[in-house]
């Protein structure tokens, strides 16, 4: 079964894409802070993760936490798409075109709310390739 780690500072919408990702047959765990996240998803390696951007401690708290993760030997080849209302909250312009290896190392950015369908279609594509 597929693991995917959640982690989002916002209990409503880690239970709505738990929901949603277990409705799908993914087996999904979530955590709500960044303190000890890196442990969390170190914990029974997932085979993709997913992560909040921004978080009352730090603004860029899933940019950060997004680094660290390619920083680990058994997490740097793990698929991360990037969650963010960031472009409603800053009027930054963020998108996909900012993905790159050293400052958004992610695979996918999704502007929340996110649709689950596209949701559904963005993690399989990423585990089929």
């Amino acid at each position: 079964m597929i693991k995917i780690k959640l982690v989002d500072d916002d209990p409503d919408i880690t239970e709505n894409i738990m929901t949603i990702l277990k409705s799908e047959g993914f087996n999904v765990e979530a955590f709500n802070e960044l303190k000890g996240a890196i442990e969390f998803i170190k914990d029974g390696i997932p085979d993709l993760i997913i992560l909040d951007v921004m978080f009352p401690e730090n603004p860029a708290g899933g940019l950060d936490l997004a680094r660290e993760v390619r920083t680990h030997d058994d997490l740097m080849k793990i698929p991360v798409i990037l969650f963010t209302n960031i472009n409603q909250e800053l009027p930054m312009g963020f998108s996909q075109d900012d993905i790159d290896d050293e400052w958004m190392p992610v695979q996918a950015f999704m502007e929340k709310p996110v649709n689950p369908g596209e949701l559904i279609e963005k993690i399989n594509s990423l585990l089929q390739g």
